[in-house]
Parts: C-alpha cells; sequence; structure tokens
C-alpha cells in the first residue's frame, strides 16, 4: 500500500536516516511512513510507503527525542532491537524465512555491571533506578553485543511456555502488634504517634493474661515434663485461643526462568555442521572468560588479570513471526543461561553417521532473566 501526494495527514514529525532518506511519523496513529519520490515526464511524484518491523524502531528509538512521549511510553520497556540476519547459524541449515514463519532467534551480549561507569545512572540529585527505565537500563541502551558469536536461528519448539512467580506470606499479629499497626495506618503524623500510644496503653492491660499464661506452661514442663504452649493454657482453661489476625502480604517477586529444548537430527552435512557451531556457541556464551578483566576498581595490573575472571556474556532470546517477534507469545529481557544439557542419545540408542556424528542430539537450555518484571513493561510495543 502506498500513499501519494502530500505526506499523510497527522505525520507532522519529520525523521532522516543516515543516508538522508525521509519518513514522516504519525503519534498518534504510531504509523511511519517512508518517502520516495520519482521523476516523470509530468513532473515530480512522492509515494509514502509505510514502515514496519526492525527499521521502524530503529528509526524510532534514533529519534526518540523528537516523539513526545515517546521515550515515556514506548520506551518504558525497551526490548532490544532483533531480527534475523543471513549470516546466523541456522537449524535446519536451509531454513527459509517468510511473513508467517515462527522460529527463536537468539543474540549475545557483554555482561554490563548495573552499576557501572558504562550505565547512565540518574543525577546525584536523583536516586538509583528511579525510574523503571534507569531500572532496565544496563540491559537495554548500555547493552553491548559480544564480539565472535554467531546469531543462532532454531526451529520453533514443542513446548512454549510462560511463567511467573510471586511470594505471598500470611502473617499473624499479635492483639498489640495489629493495634500498633492499625493506628500507624491513620492519616496524620501527630495522630497516628497519639493512637499509637494509646493502644499500647490499652494492650497493656492483657500482659497479665499473657504472663499466667506463659507461667502456667513453664511450670508443666518444669513438673510433669509435658510441653504445652500459652495457646494450649488458653484453650483448655479458658475456651478460647489467641486471635491470630493473619493476614496475606506480598513479600517480593522472583527472576523469571524458562527451559527451552530443541531436539536436532542433521539431514545434511550443513545440518551436523550448523549444529556444532550451535552448541559450541552455547557453551561459549554461559561460561566465564579465564582472560579479559583488565581493571578492576580502575587498578590495572597483571594481578588483577591473574585475580579475576569475566562474567559470561547474556543472551537475547527472541520468539518470531517473520521479521518482527511474534505477537502471542512471550518476550524476555536479557537472560543468563544457568544450565545446559546436550544428550548425544535422544532415542537411547548410541548410533552415528559414517563420519561419526550423531544422528540425532537433544540440547536443553534454561535461562533466567536479568532483571524483574513490572506492570509498567506491558503494553503496546513493548512485552507480550
Amino acid at each position: 500500500m502506498s500513499l501519494t501526494g502530500e505526506a499523510p495527514e497527522g505525520a507532522d514529525i519529520i525523521i532522516k536516516d543516515s543516508d538522508g532518506k525521509e519518513y514522516y511519523y504519525n503519534p498518534t496513529t504510531k504509523v511511519l511512513y517512508e518517502k520516495k519520490s520519482t521523476v516523470t515526464y509530468s513532473g515530480s511524484h512522492a509515494n509514502y510507503y509505510p514502515v514496519t518491523g526492525p527499521l521502524k524502531q530503529d528509526l524510532l528509538v534514533a529519534n526518540a527525542s523528537k516523539i513526545p512521549g515517546f521515550a515515556e511510553q514506548q520506551l518504558k520497556y525497551q526490548s532490544l532491537t532483533v531480527s534475523p540476519k543471513e549470516s546466523a547459524l541456522r537449524f535446519p541449515y536451509d531454513m527459509r524465512l517468510s511473513e508467517d514463519s515462527d522460529y527463536v532467534l537468539f543474540d549475545f551480549y557483554e555482561y554490563t555491571p548495573p552499576f557501572s561507569s558504562e550505565v547512565d545512572l540518574p543525577e546525584v540529585a536523583r536516586p538509583i533506578n528511579w525510574k523503571l527505565t534507569n531500572y532496565n537500563n544496563s540491559v537495554t541502551q548500555s547493552a553491548q553485543a559480544a564480539e565472535g558469536f554467531s546469531q543462532l536461528l532454531l526451529y520453533m519448539p514443542d513446548d512454549v511456555q510462560d511463567q511467573y512467580k510471586a511470594d505471598w506470606e500470611g502473617k499473624a499479629f499479635g492483639a498489640m502488634t495489629a493495634g500498633i499497626l492499625a493506628s500507624a495506618g491513620r492519616a496524620g503524623t501527630i495522630e497516628k504517634l497519639n493512637n499509637l500510644a494509646n493502644t499500647a496503653n490499652t494492650q497493656l492491660k492483657n500482659l497479665k493474661v499473657n504472663a499466667a499464661a506463659t507461667l502456667v506452661s513453664g511450670l508443666a514442663k518444669s513438673i510433669t515434663g509435658d510441653s504445652i504452649t500459652p495457646q494450649d493454657v488458653f484453650a483448655s482453661v479458658g475456651g478460647a485461643i489467641r486471635n491470630p489476625n493473619v493476614e496475606l502480604l506480598f513479600q517480593s517477586m522472583n527472576l523469571r526462568t524458562f527451559d527451552i529444548t530443541f531436539k536436532m537430527s542433521p539431514y545434511h552435512p550443513n545440518d551436523e555442521k550448523n549444529i556444532r557451531g550451535i552448541i559450541n556457541t552455547f557453551r561459549k556464551a554461559m561460561l566465564p572468560k579465564y582472560e579479559g578483566v583488565t581493571s578492576v576498581f580502575d587498578i590495572k595490573n597483571d594481578g588483577v588479570q591473574a585475580a579475576f575472571i569475566k562474567v559470561p556474556n547474556l543472551c537475547k532470546v527472541a520468539y518470531m513471526r517473520g521479521a518482527d517477534t511474534h505477537p502471542h507469545l512471550p518476550s524476555y529481557k536479557l537472560c543468563a543461561i544457568t544450565d545446559m544439557n546436550v544428550n548425544y542419545t535422544p532415542d537411547n540408542n548410541y548410533s552415528t553417521f559414517a563420519g561419526g556424528g550423531p544422528v540425532a542430539y537433544e540440547l536443553k537450555l534454561s535461562f533466567m532473566e536479568t532483571k524483574l518484571v513490572f506492570a509498567e513493561d506491558f503494553g503496546e510495543g513493548r512485552m507480550t
């Protein structure tokens, strides 16, 4: 589809790439148009073609300052731009991509320490990680592609899942604690302090009851050897137990983890070559490097290089459809490879080709995201 004549209505933000090509962006509809001019005998005509995919994202990110609200709304979670390359190691080796091709893409990045000088930390007056963009920064804007690592492109596995885990805990509060917390939750600082004092005075009256129950349980153990609790005393003597005042409280989120399994049987010499390259690439990425640490705290000497090893690389895992990330499957921030298992006999039978290569491989990979996921990470232009 193309539009001829004037620039599309509302596309009033002009963007130019490094080659000087003009693009027009409509911030309301979020459509980016490429302007192409043609010259005929009747004069010059301009056509405007909608732009999609990685090119659109690259242009918008590079010109975020020109687009009102783009940096805040679209880049709260800026997924690293991913796109398949012809040089990628593929399985199957002859995989050809079309608009409706589904596959998994792996890119590799250097680990950027979250508080290093390489990360654009906020000014001194701002607290660290005061916005989600700052928190994500070390795995988005500051991420550097790892040198010497091929991009990997594999078929879509049979088992694709997504999982989140939140820790909640039932917390029991004693009567005095519950009263103090309730008073602290009331509006007004001075009133809170007064209420805390009043609550404490009220609860002090119950100390005699508690002390008596503790005394009885202690005597029972010292005389008879029976172990009973103050709660047992209340129940057996008074027919009552303390009010547990249990409330469900949120504790924390866990870093997201997921597994991917590929079974690969080479049907061509190129398949066997690529499988070995894919396995070795994952091995190299998940293992630390003995050499590569040149300085720690700006101290550079042979002793530093001998005392430290370099942190393993990170991996960008992207479920893809055609040239874009898959709109219906999960997307991830940069991940660490936490576990890797290669089974050279997945069919429980040792069998090789004439050259000695196994007839089948099973590759199991476990990943952990390097950053927590928040509610703001979801929405148009961000995570699914």
